[in-house]
C-alpha cells in the first residue's frame, strides 16, 4: 500500500533519536530473474519479537519519498526469519514465504528502510541517491544477485542516506539463488533446524490381514480398541463429506465379515474427507479408533483406498419397540 511521504531529513532525524535496533535486521535480498524478488528478516534477539509497528519501505530510483511500504504484523519466534516475496515469484521462493507484498517490486537501484514506529532500525541502499542501475564496490553487487548479511552483523545500517557500500555487510550469490532463504544464522543465532521428512507410507493392499468392524465395535458400551490403528475393509453406506456436513463417510462391513453376535455392530463411522468416496465404494481404511460422544469412530485417518465399486451394504432389520435404548448399541 502507499504511505505518507518522508523526506531524508525526517529520516536522519528519526535515525538520531533512538539507537539502532539490535533485534529485527533485514538478512537476505532476493533480486533475481523476472519476478524473483524477496526480503528476508530475522530477529536477532534471544525472545519472541512483537513485529507490530515495523514498516519496510521501498524508495525507488532516487526518490526521497517513500513509493510503497508495508506495515509487519504478528510475532516472531527467537533467532528465526521472516520473509516478504513478490506476488509472482518462484515457487522455492513462495512455499516458504511469510507474505507477498508489491514492497518488493524493486531493481538493483532502489533502496529500502525498515522503521519501528517511525525510526530507522536498518537500510539497504541509500536513498536520495540514484546510483544508475546497481550499488556495486568490492566485488558485491545490488543488480541480479542474492544478496546474504554477513553473520557478524547484528545491528541495523540506521543512516538510510549515507553512502551504501554493499560488500562492507553483505556477501554476494548468484542469481535466482534461493536456498539460504529462511535459514539465516547471524552471530549468536541459530539456524532453524529443518522438519525431518515425514515416512511414506506403505500403501494399502485390499483384502489384507485387517480388523473387523464388529471387533472395532464390540459388544460393550464402548470400543475394545479405542486408542489402536486398525486397517478395515467395508462397504460406503452413506457420504457426509462435504464441509456443512460431518465430513465423513459411513462404512458397514463387507457381507462375508459379519459375525452372529447380536450384541456387535455392522457399521462405523470414518471421520475423513481427504480421500473422495461414494456410496457402494468398497474401501480399505488406516486410522485410530475413537469414542466421540459416546459412539465409536476412526479418527486420526492416513490412508483410504478405494478398492472397488457398485456395491450395496445389506439392510440390517431392528424390531420394535426396544426392551431398552441400550439395545441400540449393536446397530451403532
Amino acid at each position: 500500500m502507499f504511505k505518507t511521504k518522508i523526506t531524508p531529513l525526517a529520516l536522519v532525524i528519526a535515525s538520531l533519536s533512538a539507537p539502532a535496533s539490535a533485534d529485527l535486521i533485514i538478512s537476505e535480498y532476493i533480486e533475481g530473474s523476472s519476478n524473483n524478488k524477496a526480503i528476508e528478516l530475522y530477529n536477532n534477539a534471544d525472545t519472541e519479537l512483537s513485529l507490530e509497528g515495523y514498516t519496510l519501505g521501498l524508495y525507488s530510483n532516487g526518490s526521497s519519498s517513500i513509493g510503497n511500504s508495508i506495515d509487519l504484523t504478528g510475532t516472531l519466534a527467537a533467532n528465526t526469519t521472516y520473509i516478504i516475496s513478490n506476488p509472482s515469484a518462484a515457487a522455492a521462493i513462495l512455499d516458504i514465504a511469510d507474505e507477498t507484498s508489491t514492497v518488493t517490486y524493486y531493481n538493483g537501484d532502489d533502496a529500502l528502510v525498515l522503521t519501528k514506529d517511525g525510526v530507522i532500525v536498518d537500510s539497504f541502499g541509500q536513498v536520495g541517491v540514484d546510483p544508475g542501475s546497481e550499488w556495486s564496490e568490492g566485488g558485491v553487487t545490488t543488480v541480479n544477485k542474492t544478496l546474504r548479511r554477513k553473520d557478524s552483523i547484528t545491528t541495523g545500517r540506521t543512516d538510510s542516506t549515507a553512502i551504501f557500500d554493499p560488500s562492507e555487510e553483505w556477501e554476494q550469490f548468484d542469481i535466482d539463488t534461493f536456498d539460504g532463504l529462511g535459514s539465516h544464522t547471524g552471530n549468536g543465532g541459530t539456524a532453524p533446524v529443518p522438519d525431518p521428512e515425514p515416512e511414506p507410507l506403505e500403501p494399502l493392499v485390499c483384502g489384507a490381514e485387517k480388523t473387523l468392524i464388529n471387533a472395532i465395535q464390540g459388544d460393550g458400551s464402548a470400543s475394545p480398541l479405542v486408542g489402536t490403528l486398525v486397517e478395515f475393509e467395508g462397504v460406503v453406506s452413506a457420504d457426509f463429506q462435504g464441509d456443512e456436513q460431518l465430513k465423513g463417510f459411513f462404512v458397514n462391513s463387507l457381507a462375508a465379515d459379519i459375525d452372529a453376535n447380536p450384541l456387535t455392530s455392522e457399521g462405523v463411522f470414518v471421520y475423513f474427507a481427504d480421500t473422495d468416496v461414494n456410496v457402494g465404494d468398497h474401501v480399505r481404511v488406516q486410522g485410530t479408533v475413537e469414542e466421540y460422544f459416546d459412539a465409536t469412530q476412526i479418527g486420526s485417518v492416513s490412508q483410504v483406498a478405494v478398492c472397488g465399486t457398485g456395491l450395496a451394504a445389506a439392510a440390517t432389520k431392528i424390531t420394535l419397540p426396544l426392551a431398552n435404548a441400550t439395545d441400540l448399541e449393536a446397530f451403532e
